[in-house]
């Protein structure tokens, strides 16, 4: 639900964000992401690490898998 969103980079090309298709590997990422008050489970525990962190909002790579950025070859 509220997928897919949309991510707009420094550079201002746009990008549809979606979840994993994977849904244990989203189940599992979501569990830790609740354990650890909504940060990376793979960084460390700072603000710019909260989920959506600040390393996906600038480059549309997520370190923990959840989301990924819908690759149709053609900006938004």
């Amino acid at each position: 639900e509220g997928f897919p969103l949309l991510i707009v980079y420094k550079s201002g090309i746009k990008r549809k964000v979606i979840l994993n298709p994977n849904k244990i590997v989203v189940q599992l990422v979501i569990d830790a992401l609740e354990r650890n008050d909504g940060y990376c489970p793979f960084k460390p525990r700072s603000e710019e690490n909260k989920c959506m962190c600040k390393d996906f909002k600038e480059t549309g790579f997520c370190v923990c898998g959840l989301y990924i950025i819908e690759e149709d070859g053609n900006e938004l």
